[in-house]
Formats: C-alpha cells, sequence, structure tokens
C-alpha cells in the first residue's frame, strides 16, 4: 500500500496524521520536513519570552515521539527535489523516488524579505520557525533596542514581549496604525496608545529605507526622512507563499498553491491545506482553519468527499498591553463599522445589510468575543 505522503511537520501536517490515524489505523503515512520533525506551536514564539521558554521547552513532541504517538514515519532534513503526477511518485535531493497513494502540501508560508538599500540586508532577523527562534533568542542577550519593520499581529506581539523582558522595541509600519488588516482605526489607536504606554517607539506611514551596520549596531534610515539606532533588526512584515515546488509540478499556483473547496489541487491526488492553500482564491492564514481544513480532507482521502466549510474564525493577538480579538469581514463592499465603549475597552461590529460579517474587540472588551462570534451565525 503507498503511503499519503505530507509535506511539511508543522501544525497542519500533523493535525491531519492525526485526523486520519483517528480513523484508519492502519494507512501508512510519511511526513517529509526540511527540519528536525519536532513539533511546536507556532503561534508562541511571538509570546514565548514572557513565559521564560526557552526554544527547547517550545517542543511539544520529539520527532521520535510523534512517530511512536501516531504510527507514521517522518523523514527529517529532507528535501523534496520533484514531483512527477502522472506517476504518483516524487524525489528527495539524494535521488531517492518514492511512491504515493496521495500527497498533502502542508508546507505553509515563509517570511516575506525585502532588499533594503545599505549593507546590513543579510543581517535581519526573521522568526517564523524554531531554528530562526533559537538565533533570535541567542541575539538578544545583550540587545538593548529591537527594530521591528512591520506592526501586525507578529510584529506587535513581538514588541509586547520584547517589553517583558526590559528590551526596548520599535515598530515601523507603512500603514497609518498597527494591525491595520485586522482592526478600523479607533481600535488600531487603541493598541497604539497602549504600545506607546508601554514604551514601545513607533513610527507609521513610513518603510525602512537603508539599514547600515554600524560598530554600535544598526542605523535605519525611513523613508520620512527620519534615522533610528538599534542593536537587532527583526522583519515581521508578513508572509508568502513558496509555490516553486508545486508550480514544477503543473500544479497551479497564485498567491498560493490553488484548492477547490476539498483541499484538491488541478492535478489528482494531490491536495493542499494551511498557510500554503488558496482556497476558492482565498488564503486562509493562522492557525483556526486548519481544524476544519484536516476534518475535511481526512474524510476525502478515507473515500468520503467533504467540502471544507469555514465559519467565523477570530484571530487572538496576545499584546497584554491591549488584548485585541479580530474577525475581520470577508469583504467591506456596501457595509461599515460601528464601534462602541470608551478608552481601550472597545467593540467594533461590521454591519452589511443588517449583518454583522465581522468583529474586533480591545482590551477587556476581548471578553465579549464569544458573543460577538455568535452574532455572526
Amino acid at each position: 500500500m503507498n503511503p499519503i505522503i505530507i509535506l511539511g511537520a508543522g501544525h497542519a501536517a500533523y493535525s491531519l496524521a492525526r485526523e486520519i490515524r483517528r480513523h484508519n489505523q492502519d494507512q501508512t503515512i510519511t511526513l517529509i520536513t526540511r527540519d528536525s520533525g519536532d513539533s511546536y506551536y507556532k503561534p508562541n514564539l511571538s509570546k514565548a519570552l514572557a513565559s521564560s521558554k526557552t526554544p527547547e521547552q517550545l517542543v511539544l513532541k520529539t520527532r521520535e515521539q510523534q512517530e511512536q504517538a501516531l504510527n507514521i514515519t517522518v523523514l527529517a532534513h529532507r528535501q523534496v527535489k520533484s514531483i512527477e503526477p502522472n506517476n504518483q511518485v516524487l524525489e528527495l535531493e539524494n535521488g531517492e523516488w518514492l511512491p504515493y497513494a496521495s500527497l498533502m502540501f502542508a508546507t505553509g508560508a515563509e517570511s516575506r524579505r525585502f532588499e533594503i538599500a545599505g549593507n546590513a540586508n543579510a543581517e535581519v532577523l526573521h522568526v517564523n520557525d524554531l531554528d530562526e527562534y533559537r538565533i533570535f533568542t541567542d541575539k538578544i542577550q545583550h540587545a538593548q533596542r529591537v527594530l521591528i519593520m512591520g506592526a501586525g499581529l507578529v510584529g506587535c506581539e513581538f514588541a509586547n514581549d520584547l517589553h517583558s523582558q526590559g528590551i526596548a522595541s520599535i515598530l515601523v509600519d507603512p500603514a497609518p496604525f498597527p494591525l491595520a488588516a485586522l482592526l478600523p482605526a479607533p481600535l488600531g489607536n487603541a493598541l497604539q496608545k497602549a504600545l506607546t504606554d508601554i514604551g514601545v517607539e513607533q513610527f507609521y506611514g513610513c518603510t525602512v529605507s537603508q539599514l547600515t551596520a554600524t560598530d554600535s549596531g544598526y542605523e535605519a534610515q525611513l523613508s520620512n526622512g527620519e534615522s533610528l539606532d538599534a542593536d537587532l533588526v527583526l522583519s515581521a512584515a508578513g508572509l508568502s507563499v513558496d509555490t516553486t515546488l508545486a508550480a514544477s509540478a503543473n500544479i497551479q499556483c497564485e498567491r498560493g498553491i490553488v484548492v477547490n473547496a476539498q483541499l484538491a489541487t488541478n492535478q489528482a491526488n494531490i491536495y493542499a491545506l494551511g498557510d500554503c492553500a488558496e482556497i476558492n482564491g482565498q488564503l486562509r492564514p493562522y492557525i483556526a482553519p486548519i481544524l476544519p481544513s484536516v476534518k475535511a480532507l481526512a474524510q476525502t482521502l478515507l473515500g468520503n468527499p467533504t467540502d471544507v466549510v469555514f465559519g467565523a474564525m477570530p484571530v487572538s493577538v496576545k499584546t497584554p498591553c491591549c488584548p485585541v480579538v479580530a474577525c475581520p469581514p470577508a469583504n467591506t463592499n456596501g457595509g461599515e463599522w460601528r464601534i462602541e465603549g470608551e478608552q481601550d475597552n472597545l467593540i467594533a461590529r461590521f454591519e452589511q445589510a443588517g449583518k454583522t460579517t465581522g468583529f474586533a474587540c480591545t482590551g477587556y472588551a476581548t471578553s465579549r468575543a464569544k458573543t460577538l462570534q455568535q452574532e455572526m451565525a
């Protein structure tokens, strides 16, 4: 029996293996991953400093423990060189060919990288996996000021987490306020004030245009003409999907690997889920969409074709200075935000045709998140 092969060993990959195993004890399952195969919860990377956890303590199960618990094979530190969909085989870098019954892309997304003028572009840090987090935690041992490029979810969480260790941070983002992709302006402004109150410097409406290494750290020139000094520079400018392998196998790709409601690509018996999948024209990042995806895909793989259905999926932002829960609308045509509350305890409902199609809340008002989610049902 040819195996189900899953590319990746992140939350989506292991969750899918676990869901398949719940229904079928005999199907051979193989995971192939470029890293160690140890499992960890990626959202914990941007809050681990406050919890005083080392990179090793973030590991939930080692590769060997996952193999034993799920009765699977994990090929760690392996790279897939090519895929031949017509023959249902893939080739590893070492020239080994592996047949598959079904092939799953659960390869996630990578840190978006930009070319920045100056001599220090290659020294910008990224934290999108445990290995990069190890480098980051080693570097910050002697840092007092960290420049963070990007004031989205990850950038804001790292700023708050660094504050917990007495390390100053600077946020730079081209948007007018933090979390601009998730929040309406009044709630973004509330978060901005809370970050300011804990000492986070913030520069909006601009980008880092030049980065130069100095004897004491780095000098950053901003597009608005200002100059900043920092000991380290961290990029939190979002994620992008590496579609190189998929595209080379004639799998349709756009912003991600294009799949239908059953997470199937245009090539037979090849699927994608998680951050790398573009589902009916939408990328669905974050953790919440993974659960319905693995439940539906496991059923499809076991002979019961099942569409994945996404309900309202709020995103929790781990900024203790001003907690945030956001569930932005799928589109903003013909609707508007309605805001209530005071100070940084705000609730925003996005209303379209008399219905709540999105919401966000900050501060103590995040206790209302479940009620707001029910309003969208």
